[in-house]
């Protein structure tokens, strides 16, 4: 008894984490026809966009997660562009050498 006692005080709380006033869209295209949608598509297979709006409509944010994929991927590339090498660790002996010659 206590334990429905306690679902039931959690119901109204659970209900106050929905915003009344924004709503959002999203909105999947698929590259290739499928007769069935796909619960979470992949990238290759459909593009996805979720619009997020204000009470009155009006458009506040809008978020495409394949085109951040794409960017991590583009730092990769411009790092190698520009050159810049992998972190190097040196070796505890070359360290300790370098130490000895400071003081």
């Amino acid at each position: 008894m206590k334990k429905i006692i306690y679902l039931l005080t959690l119901i109204p709380f659970l209900a106050l984490g929905q915003s009344p006033d924004q709503n959002w869209v999203k909105t999947i295209t698929y590259k290739q026809p499928t007769a069935t949608p796909i619960a979470n598509p992949d990238v290759s297979v459909a593009n996805v966009q979720v619009s997020y709006f204000d009470g009155l409509g009006r458009p506040i944010q809008q978020v495409a997660p394949q085109l951040v994929r794409a960017s991590l991927n583009n730092r990769h590339r411009y790092r190698e562009f520009l050159a810049r090498g992998h972190k190097e660790y040196k070796k505890t002996e070359q360290l300790l050498r370098e130490l000895i010659l400071l003081f």
